[in-house]
């Protein structure tokens, strides 16, 4: 069975972690100048670019994914025999 509100929360979960990405840049431009390092195996500023980097990756994830399931609904909307069925399927599925 598809489910068809997927891309629904498939594009919060991507709006969200735009926003961490977002926050995060601004944290940076506010407070990574200048920080000196920690006593760990890692610095504040390596640990900032190593959580970057794995939203960055997350969010591309959830992109990808946000295609493939696009493309399943609307091969699956395809086949409604009635046009008028169709257009609010992909209104209410795909356009949100």
């Amino acid at each position: 069975m598809i489910n068809l509100n997927k891309l629904y929360w498939l594009k919060k979960e991507i709006t969200q972690i735009e926003n961490q990405i977002k926050d995060l840049s601004i944290l940076k431009a506010n407070t990574m100048n200048g920080m000196p390092k920690g006593n760990g195996t890692s610095s504040p500023v390596e640990r900032f670019y190593e959580r970057l980097e794995k939203l960055e990756e997350k969010l591309q994830a959830k992109r990808e994914q946000y295609i493939i399931e696009t493309e399943r609904i609307e091969d699956y909307i395809e086949n409604i025999e009635d046009a008028k069925i169709r257009v609010i399927a992909r209104k209410r599925f795909i356009e949100h």
